[in-house]
């Protein structure tokens, strides 16, 4: 009955978090609450700068359910190393549950690191909010004087415009310091690491593709994904000797998938269809239908891939097109400021136009966001962070 619900854990925990959307923060999935504190607020000057490394270790260390299944191994090969006779009764459950269990920390780092660089964006984001604050006010005070010494009537509609602009700012502003401190209480929770509530993240946005081409991507993913070598071990290590252990732990995983559990893979579904035929016990049929199921697995991971490198280079392109739109906006700065030089445009024209690139800014900043969390999202699928 341990076992079983050893195995029913690897189908119900360590779902991928959801992406972060525009402008919005992650989501995290929360483990059991702890008490954290209050809002951060302004963070103080002395709060704890971590990067990426440190925040995939303190993920790893935490995923509990990986440590369970680690545990239910290791107390599988000390069972069996005190049975002499038959030493290997068992390897073939431990290392599928090894297997799993790197799979869970994979998860669980990549999950962490969606949540570490959302924050970054929100951090860059609130960074941009007070610089632009900062020109709407310079382009009020502006226009006020322009109305002080009678260039501009008091009922004009650009003062409107700038009050308008000023208080949607700072509405803006406090909405995402409340993300901000939400992002920072979930990491701090999820990760059982109270001081997250006011750390700096010590990384930027730089999303990017990986080395190579999708096909080596999808032979790495092959290569690096715990939960598929856990599968394949089990096929290969099939034989007469551990045709009754690989028969018990199929039995234990296979009804686990029920209408009142998350769908199962169409790979593994296959395998359900077929369980019928094999209690018959005959290894070589047994062999056939893993073998077809372990393929079907590979098919799909392979699939995955593709589908997320899709989405980065998708992401990828809307960043440099966002690239492109700046850099005609600092042309356009340029020639205003020419113009004011010699009299032919107004300080306030060049403030406008400030206040529209830092608009640019904020909206490349959620597409590099969104390339990022593809780019993460991509190496979760290609097992980088399985161990």
């Amino acid at each position: 009955m341990r076992r079983r619900l050893i195995v029913l854990l690897i189908l119900t925990v360590g779902v991928p978090l959801g992406e972060v959307a525009a402008q919005q923060a992650v989501a995290l999935q929360m483990v059991e609450p702890i008490q954290i504190g209050e809002p951060t607020g302004p963070l103080p000057a002395e709060a704890r700068v971590v990067g990426e490394r440190e925040i995939a270790a303190l993920a790893a260390a935490q995923a509990w359910p990986a440590g369970l299944l680690d545990r239910q191994a290791d107390h599988i090969a000390s069972q069996a190393g005190r049975r002499l006779l038959n030493a290997d009764r068992g390897r073939l459950t431990q290392t599928f549950l090894q297997g799993q269990a790197a799979r869970q920390r994979g998860d669980a780092v990549a999950a962490a690191l969606k949540g570490h660089y959302a924050l970054v964006m929100l951090d860059e984001q609130f960074q941009l909010l007070e610089a632009s604050q900062q020109t709407a006010t310079a382009l009020h005070a502006q226009i006020q004087r322009s109305i002080e010494i009678g260039l501009l009537s008091p009922a004009d509609e650009s003062l409107w415009q700038a009050e308008s602009t000023l208080a949607d700012l700072r509405d803006r502003q406090v909405q995402l310091q409340g993300r901000r401190d939400d992002v920072r209480r979930q990491m701090a929770s999820r990760l059982q690491a109270p001081w997250l509530c006011s750390y700096r993240p010590a990384d930027s946005l730089h999303p990017a593709l990986p080395d190579g081409v999708c096909e080596q991507w999808c032979q790495d993913a092959l290569a690096q994904r715990a939960d598929y070598q856990a599968w394949q071990q089990v096929r290969c290590r099939l034989d007469e000797t551990s045709l009754p252990e690989a028969q018990q732990l199929l039995d234990q995983l296979i009804p686990a998938w029920t209408p009142g559990v998350p769908a199962p893979s169409s790979w593994l579904r296959q395998l359900t269809f077929r369980w019928a035929v094999r209690r018959s016990g005959e290894l070589g049929q047994l062999q056939s239908q893993l073998s077809r199921a372990v393929q079907g697995l590979a098919s799909q991971i392979c699939g995955e891939v593709q589908s997320a490198t899709q989405q980065l280079q998708t992401a990828l392109a809307r960043v440099e097109l966002a690239d492109q739109q700046l850099k005609q906006l600092d042309e356009q700065l340029q020639r205003v400021h020419q113009l004011a030089e010699i009299g032919q445009a107004q300080a306030a024209d060049e403030a406008h136009w400030t206040l529209r690139r830092q608009q640019v800014l904020g909206e490349r900043l959620v597409r590099l966001s969104e390339a990022k969390q593809a780019e993460l999202e991509l190496l979760r699928l290609m097992g980088h962070w399985d161990q």
